[in-house]
C-alpha cells in the first residue's frame, strides 16, 4: 500500500484487489449499509451519510462515529471506496480503489483515514477522523464514496474465504465540488398498478431521474382526491421519512400503497397528484397525475337497482299526478281532440282536492278515527308509496352528498422498504398533547433523535412523546437503510446524570459516553432501535 503526497490517497496493491472487491460485494449484498447484527459481533457507525460541499484545493475534515454495542472490545479497520447506484430501487455497488483507476479523478482517492487498527472497548462510541483534500482539476458536481468499517481489513493476506465472517458497516459520502452544478429532474413516470378497483386500494410507482451532475432529493407529497375534489389521502416523499437520494444520471423508483376507509359515497374516479420539489441552489417544482376508478360493481347494481325503482315511481306518480288534473279539467284522452268545454285550473288543484277529501273525511267519516285512518290509507295509498319513494329518494341523495363532501376519511400508506411494504406512521396533533400527571422536566438538554430502526416515523413518534415530557428535541436525517433493534445513547459525559434519566423514556437502551469538541451542540443523541416501538 502506497500513499500520494498531494493528495493523501489510499491505494491498494494489485495484491489486494481480488480481497477488496469481494469485500465490496460482500457490503453490499450481504450486510446492511449502516448496522449488522451477525453472530456475535454487532457494529454500528453515525452518521451513515455525509453530505458536504467543497471547492477545489480544499481540504475538508470530519470524523465518523463507530459503536461497540458489545460486552467486549473489538478491533476495527476503515478502508475508502467508491460508490455508484445500482439499478433503481436505490441500492448501489461498492467499487474498489484499483491501480488502473489511480488517476486521481474518484473521492476514494481523496480521502485519508487511518491506517492503523482500531480499538474500541466495550459499550463504547469512538471517533475516526478523515480528511479529504479535493485535488485542483476536480470535476465540479457530485462525487460519491463509502467509508468501510470492518473487523477486518481490506490489506489483509489472509485467505479470502476468511472474510466471510468479518462484519462490515458503512457510511456514505456525498461531496459537490463547486463549479459548474447542473441540477436537473424529471418525473420519468407516475403510475397506478390498476385502472379499475372495487375497493379503494392502489398502487403507485413514482421513477424519478436525475439528468444533472449532482445528486437531488426530491421532496413533496402524493395527494389522492375523490371525484368530487375532495382529499382522501396524502402520501409523504422525503419529509418525516426518508426514502432517499437520487445520484446523477440514474432513476429511483419510489413505490406506495395507499388504501381508503369504505364509503358508498367515495365510488368513482380519483386522481392522484405527485407533486415534488428539488435543487438546492435553484428551488425547482415537477408534478405528474395519474387517475384510477373505485367501482364496486356489485354495490353499484345494487345503488342502480334501488334508485331506478325509486325513479320509476316518482315518474310514475307524476304520471298519475297529470292524469288527474286533465280528469279534473274535464279534458280526457276521448274528448282531447274535440274538448266541449274547459276549466281553468291551477297545478296545485289535485292536491287541494285531496286534502279536502282527507279533512272532510277526518271530520264527518264514519266508524271510528282509527277505522277513518284506515280508509284513508287504502284511498290514497298510491299517492303514499310515491310521496314515500320522493322521501326516500331526497334522504338517499342528501346522504351521499354529505359522505362525498366530507373531508373525514381515514387512509392508510405503504412504501417498499427492503423488498417489502411497511406502513408509515403519522403522528397526530394530539399527540403532543401532555398527559395528565407527567411533569414537564426542566433545564434538560436538548436531545437529537436519529431513526435506525428502519421504520419510518418512528422517530417523530418519539420526539412527540419527549417533548410532552418537557424536553426539546431535534430531529436529524433518519438511516432508511437501516434496521438496527438495540437504541443507543450517546452522550457528552457533561450530561451523564440527564442521561440515566432519559434511559427511563427508552427501556433496554444502551448508554455510550462520547467526548466532543463542544459538548453544548451535541450534549446527547438518541439513535432509535426497533426495540422501542
Amino acid at each position: 500500500m502506497g500513499t500520494t503526497p498531494n493528495h493523501k490517497i489510499m491505494i491498494l496493491t494489485s495484491k489486494n484487489k481480488l480481497i477488496a472487491l469481494l469485500f465490496g460485494l460482500f457490503g453490499l449484498v450481504v450486510l446492511p449499509w449502516g448496522v449488522l447484527a451477525q453472530g456475535a459481533v454487532s457494529l454500528s457507525v453515525s452518521p451513515t451519510l455525509f453530505e458536504m460541499s467543497a471547492s477545489p484545493s480544499q481540504e475538508w475534515s470530519s470524523a465518523v462515529r463507530v459503536i461497540n454495542t458489545n460486552s467486549f472490545p473489538i478491533k476495527v479497520y476503515v478502508n475508502a471506496v467508491n460508490f455508484k447506484p445500482t439499478g433503481e430501487s436505490g441500492q448501489g455497488s461498492m467499487v474498489p480503489v484499483l491501480d488502473s483507476a489511480s488517476g486521481g479523478a474518484t473521492l476514494a482517492e481523496w480521502m485519508t483515514l487511518p491506517a492503523e487498527e482500531i480499538i474500541i472497548p466495550a459499550e463504547q462510541t469512538v471517533s475516526v477522523p478523515f480528511t479529504i483534500n479535493v485535488p485542483d482539476d476536480a470535476a465540479p458536481g457530485g462525487h460519491f464514496a463509502a467509508i468501510l468499517v470492518g473487523t477486518r481489513s481490506l490489506t489483509s493476506t489472509d485467505a479470502p474465504a476468511q472474510v466471510e465472517t468479518s462484519q462490515v458497516v458503512t457510511s456514505l459520502v456525498f461531496l459537490r465540488v463547486a463549479g459548474d452544478i447542473v441540477e436537473r429532474g424529471a418525473i420519468r413516470d407516475f403510475v397506478t398498478n390498476q385502472f379499475i378497483t372495487e375497493t379503494p386500494t392502489a398502487s403507485f410507482s413514482l421513477r424519478f431521474e436525475n439528468a444533472g451532475n449532482v445528486h437531488l432529493q426530491p421532496q413533496g407529497d402524493i395527494t389522492i382526491t375523490n371525484m368530487w375534489g375532495k382529499e382522501r389521502g396524502v402520501i409523504p416523499i422525503n419529509q418525516t421519512s426518508q426514502f432517499g437520494n437520487v445520484l446523477p444520471e440514474s432513476i429511483r423508483n419510489y413505490t406506495f400503497e395507499w388504501t381508503g376507509d369504505w364509503s358508498f359515497a367515495d365510488i368513482g374516479r380519483y386522481s392522484a397528484v405527485a407533486t415534488l420539489a428539488y435543487g438546492d441552489q435553484t428551488r425547482q417544482f415537477v408534478n405528474s397525475t395519474t387517475n384510477f376508478w373505485v367501482i364496486p360493481w356489485r354495490t353499484l347494481l345494487l345503488i342502480t337497482v334501488v334508485f331506478g325503482g325509486l325513479l320509476a315511481i316518482i315518474v310514475w306518480g307524476i304520471k298519475l299526478y297529470i292524469r288527474k288534473m286533465l280528469q279534473m279539467a274535464g279534458v280526457t284522452p276521448a274528448l282531447q281532440r274535440a274538448p266541449k268545454a274547459k276549466r281553468t285550473l291551477s297545478i296545485t288543484a289535485p292536491l287541494e282536492e285531496g286534502i279536502l277529501d282527507l279533512r272532510s273525511t277526518l271530520r264527518s267519516g264514519e266508524g271510528t278515527l282509527l277505522k277513518r285512518l284506515v280508509q284513508l290509507v287504502q284511498t290514497y295509498k298510491l299517492f303514499l308509496i310515491i310521496v314515500s319513494a320522493m322521501l326516500v329518494f331526497v334522504v338517499l341523495f342528501v346522504w351521499y352528498l354529505v359522505s362525498a363532501l366530507s373531508s373525514e376519511r381515514g387512509y392508510e400508506v405503504l412504501y417498499e422498504r427492503g423488498g417489502e411494504m411497511v406502513p408509515v406512521p403519522v403522528a397526530t396533533q394530539n399527540d403532543r398533547v401532555q398527559s395528565d400527571g407527567e411533569a414537564a422536566i426542566a433545564n434538560q438538554p436538548t436531545v437529537t433523535i436519529i431513526n435506525r430502526s428502519g421504520i419510518a416515523g418512528l422517530d417523530q413518534l418519539r420526539a412527540t412523546d419527549l417533548e410532552s415530557k418537557g424536553y426539546t428535541v431535534t430531529i436529524a436525517r433518519p438511516d432508511s437503510a437501516l434496521n438496527e433493534s438495540r437504541t443507543v445513547i450517546v452522550y457528552d459525559p457533561t450530561y451523564a446524570e440527564a442521561a440515566v434519566i432519559l434511559q427511563e423514556h427508552f427501556p433496554d437502551a444502551l448508554l455510550s459516553s462520547f467526548v466532543t469538541a463542544d459538548p453544548l451542540e451535541t450534549p446527547i443523541t438518541i439513535y432509535v432501535g426497533s426495540d422501542q416501538i
